[in-house]
């Protein structure tokens, strides 16, 4: 006896709209939830490496049109980028992402294979696997503690470390950071989307802002 395959009525729904659209040329309703979206493109504005749906959705697109507005610098070009390698046959204190939290606890931190990195005050830590977060080292630390090697390591040139930790975490910027994402099951941010990672530069007083709004929401 064969048994005909069911699909989630959500799913159908989505199919039975795309069906409309192909076949009445209008474009049926978003999810509510905003598990799915329809959207029209271009085809001059799809870049031959991104080939993804999550860079065109509107949200993404919206984002990238507000940029335009702002005056931008590469990620790479503010901050020092640094991708720990492992060191061999040397244990110590290695942070993983679920010890990062306020206030910052060095105690709790299993020993691991070290790394090549050395954590040290004003570091910034951005998750390079999973969902991408980041988080600054605001304090000097009284022991060495070693970054993960599935993070990356910022460590700022021309930007205030709390600006930019604010920045990382914005929704602006885990726009962009959703929407350049490798993998389908396990994603994955790449140094070289790092290093592309577009940052909007601050004036003079939203930089001492951004000081201030961090040491507020992390005392």
């Amino acid at each position: 006896m064969l048994y005909q395959k069911k699909f989630s009525m959500k799913y159908e729904k989505y199919l039975q709209g795309l069906e409309s659209w192909i076949n009445g040329g209008s474009i049926s309703e978003d999810d509510n939830a905003g598990e799915y979206e329809y959207n029209t493109i271009v085809s001059t504005d799809i870049p031959d490496n991104y080939l993804f749906p999550e860079y065109y959705s509107k949200k993404a697109m919206d984002v990238r049109r507000l940029l335009q507005r702002e005056t931008l610098v590469k990620l790479g070009d503010i901050t020092e980028i640094i991708m720990p390698q492992p060191v061999t046959d040397v244990v110590g204190k290695v942070v993983r992402m679920a010890d990062l939290k306020y206030p910052f606890d060095t105690d709790s931190i299993a020993e691991n294979i070290v790394t090549s990195v050395v954590l040290q005050k004003n570091d910034i830590i951005l998750s390079s696997v999973g969902s991408v977060t980041s988080f600054l080292i605001a304090d000097k630390l009284d022991e060495k503690i070693y970054a993960n090697r599935n993070m990356f390591v910022l460590r700022c040139k021309d930007i205030q470390p709390e600006y930019l930790y604010l920045y990382l975490n914005s929704e602006v910027c885990q726009t962009i950071l959703d929407s350049q994402k490798l993998g389908c099951f396990i994603s994955k941010i790449t140094m070289k989307v790092a290093k592309e990672i577009p940052v909007i530069m601050p004036t003079k007083d939203e930089q001492e802002y951004s000081l201030q709004a961090y040491i507020l929401t992390h005392m």
